[in-house]
């Protein structure tokens, strides 16, 4: 047993290793809501089991006030970070996850670590914020990129109607 304790330690050890600008490990805590609460129309909790979805679903949704599924019908609202940390990952999903025609709105997964072991992850933000679309430049679909953005809480991360958020440690 405890050599398996040291291969897992070891393993952490590596993975930190592997996390480009991360500092310290551990949960810490969040300061911002990833969405206002003016913003906020319905917020669904990790562990519903619905439909095709993995269940029981491992992440929570923010959905606005005026959401609809076509995204060209209903506004975007702003999307924050909810403590500081560091980009590490942000990827387009695939097209046939998009709710939108319109060339400018894309659909973006975005992974920032708080510490080298606690993260969090966005899934469908619609646009990304300017500062970060500047640093990152173009995506194509199903791509994705390691970066290593410093943002801090409450920094405007992006917009979208609804959005995937899930918190890792």
């Amino acid at each position: 047993k405890n050599q398996d304790s040291q291969t897992q330690n070891n393993d952490w050890k590596e993975h930190q290793s592997q996390v480009r600008g991360c500092k310290g490990s551990g949960p810490i805590e969040f300061t911002v809501s990833p969405r206002k609460m003016e913003d906020l129309g319905m917020f669904v909790p990790m562990g519903l089991m619905v439909g095709d979805h993995v269940t029981p679903i491992d992440h929570g949704y923010f959905y606005p006030p005026n959401w609809k599924m076509d995204v060209t019908s209903a506004e975007l609202k702003d999307v924050y970070v909810p403590a500081a940390g560091v980009i590490t990952t942000v990827q387009r999903m695939p097209d046939y996850f998009k709710t939108t025609q319109q060339a400018d709105l894309q659909d973006y997964r975005v992974i920032i670590h708080h510490t080298c072991t606690f993260y969090s992850i966005y899934i469908h933000l619609n646009l990304l914020s300017p500062r970060i679309k500047e640093i990152i430049g173009e995506i194509q679909p199903s791509e994705s990129k390691s970066v290593e953005i410093e943002v801090k809480a409450g920094e405007l991360l992006g917009r979208a109607n609804s959005f995937d958020f899930s918190v890792h440690n």
